[in-house]
């Protein structure tokens, strides 16, 4: 068995590994990668494998009558330990598996995946070019309709945007940004909302929980993604595009999102 995450093969694997398993009784090597390495992994594993090698079936090469070459995700494995451990009660182990699953998913999220050629088709840059476009108007429409003021152009990591002031004092800063991340990880929308941690920090710690409190609506609907542990952004709400419909359709749908941040938090005014 050989484990990967996002290193790449070296130069023995699988030839030499192959090599090592018996050749007068049944044998498997098997490679255990993310899903979103399975396939591009499993295609390079057989162009290493010998040429008279065949596909048995899915991820499953034979290479002789005793030697077998195979390949499965991380994903999977965790599945099935879990769903054997629950059948005998092992709950300790259990929570093993789930501690190992969360750092699989954070392994997962940082491999490497595979471009198609469906990735760079004009739509898709077009797309991306009206995340920003909507972002700039969002922003407008929020100030000319007094929901909140306009900050200044930011950058929070890698990710630029828009600040908007969503509460004059004490002064409370959102990041209105296109954030593949948070995309990535979190929600099927590239727009998101952010309440960076500095925010609260300057405002004193207890603002954490304040913040949180206030906001609780979206978090039981499933709309704030809130880490403590992370310093860098405390609070991040996706704003959801609708599909099928006109910019002004889209727009208005964005700011009635925003807007019900604003007046959630508005409570908070009064209690600096």
């Amino acid at each position: 068995m050989e484990a990967k995450f996002w290193a790449g093969l070296t130069e023995n694997q699988p030839p030499a590994y192959l090599d090592m398993l018996p050749a007068d009784q049944p044998g498997l090597l098997i490679f255990i990668a993310p899903e979103a390495r399975r396939q591009s992994l499993w295609l390079e594993l057989k162009r290493r494998s010998p040429s008279s090698a065949s596909e048995l079936k899915p991820f499953c090469l034979w290479i002789d009558p005793h030697r077998h070459l195979a390949i499965t995700s991380w994903s999977d494995v965790l599945n099935a330990l879990e769903a054997r451990l629950v059948q005998v009660g092992e709950e300790a182990a259990r929570a093993d598996v789930q501690q190992l699953r969360g750092l699989c998913e954070r392994m997962d999220y940082q491999a490497f995946l595979p471009f198609s050629s469906e990735d760079f088709a004009l739509r898709i840059g077009r797309c991306i070019a009206q995340y920003y476009e909507l972002l700039e108007e969002l922003v407008q429409q929020l100030s000319s309709r007094s929901i909140a003021r306009t900050g200044a152009y930011g950058i929070l990591e890698h990710w630029r945007g828009r600040n908007i002031i969503l509460l004059p004092e004490p002064k409370l800063v959102g990041f209105i940004c296109v954030s593949p991340h948070a995309w990535a990880r979190h929600r099927e929308t590239p727009l998101w909302l952010m309440i960076p941690a500095w925010t609260g920090k300057s405002l004193g710690p207890q603002w954490f929980e304040k913040i949180r409190k206030a906001l609780q609506p979206l978090e039981r609907e499933g709309r704030l993604i809130t880490d403590p542990q992370d310093p860098r952004r405390a609070f991040q709400v996706p704003l959801f595009l609708p599909t099928g419909v006109e910019r002004d359709a889209v727009l208005s749908a964005l700011v009635d999102q925003v807007r019900q941040v604003a007046e959630l938090l508005r409570p908070l005014q009064s209690s600096a």
